[in-house]
Order: structure tokens, then sequence, then C-alpha cells
């Protein structure tokens, strides 16, 4: 998610999911040796604030990412504070999700990102309080530049409730 993602995601509601220490490190942050990170604060870093994983921002969603192999996976379950109308949930709450998952596919494994350009396809609605699963991978690596998709699924059915595809710039080594 670019600076001004971050700035626009901010304005939307609260937390749906577990809180953010159980898990690991979140999108955007920099990855350091365990004998790096202070014992006092190990999650202390410029991404806490980020809307969707971030445990510093107490109006983000605090979903927590994880590495299945190659496939990047979550659990998240939209509230009263994320509808759009008719009790289902936002799109943009959707897209932000998919924009995250895609990001940790790359950012779990090493590397910092950011989006370059992502495309959406919401294939049905998703009540309030219905909840999902989140998968993301990179399909494509050119250089800098990262190919991957993400998809939303109902965790009762498997059914899929949006997808996306997206290009991740990944930021050079040396600017860590």
């Amino acid at each position: 998610m670019n600076p001004a993602q971050e700035r626009h995601a901010a304005a939307a509601g609260p937390a749906a999911t577990a809180g953010a220490d159980a898990q690991g490190p979140t999108p955007h942050q920099r990855v350091q040796p365990a004998s790096r990170v202070s014992a006092a604060n190990p999650l202390a870093s410029s991404a806490n604030r980020c809307f969707v994983c971030g445990p510093g921002n107490a109006a983000g969603l605090h979903v927590r990412f994880r590495l299945d192999g190659a496939v990047c996976r979550a659990e998240f379950t939209p509230q009263d504070a994320h509808v759009g109308y008719d009790g289902v949930t936002h799109g943009g709450i959707l897209f932000s999700l998919l924009d995250d998952v895609m990001a940790n596919t790359i950012f779990l494994g090493g590397e910092r990102c950011y989006t370059a350009k992502a495309e959406v396809r919401y294939r049905q609605a998703l009540p309030v309080g219905t909840p999902v699963r989140l998968e993301g991978l990179v399909r494509q690596r050119r250089g800098r530049l990262a190919l991957c998709e993400g998809r939303i699924l109902r965790q009762a059915d498997a059914g899929v409730v949006a997808e996306a595809t997206g290009s991740f710039m990944i930021e050079p080594a040396t600017r860590r």
C-alpha cells in the first residue's frame, strides 16, 4: 500500500480480528534479525499504523498475515463499522484486504514493496459478520516487479467473494 493509499484507508472503521502481537511483523515493516529487534517493543516500525495490519492503528482492521509455503493467508470477519449499505461489507474494505494480502506475500518473504497497480473483481456481496479467508501469492517476478494475485473466500463454503491482481515494486535493498 503506498502512502496515499494508507492515508485514504485510515478513515475506516475499528478492528475486526485478533490483536497484532501473536503472529509476527506487519507488512511494510522492516524485517530485522532477532538480535536487532527490541525486546521492549518488538513491533516498533513505521508500519505500525497500517490500516489493515498495523497494531498501532486503533481504527485499523488488525489482520494477522502468515506464510503457508508460497501462499500468504489470513482470516477476517467484517463488522458493522465496515458496512457500505444494507449490511454489505464496503468494497473499499475488501480491496484493502486484497492489497495487503498480496503485499504481505512479498513482505513476509523478507522484502518491502509498494503497490504499483491493482485491479479488483467483486464476485459476490459479503454480508457483515461473514467470516472470510484471505489468500495471496506471487505469480511472477521480473527484476524489482512482482505480479501477485489475491482472493477473499467465505470460510463456510470457499465461495469467492472478490479477487485481485496487482503489480508491486520491490524496494531496493540499499534503502532498508
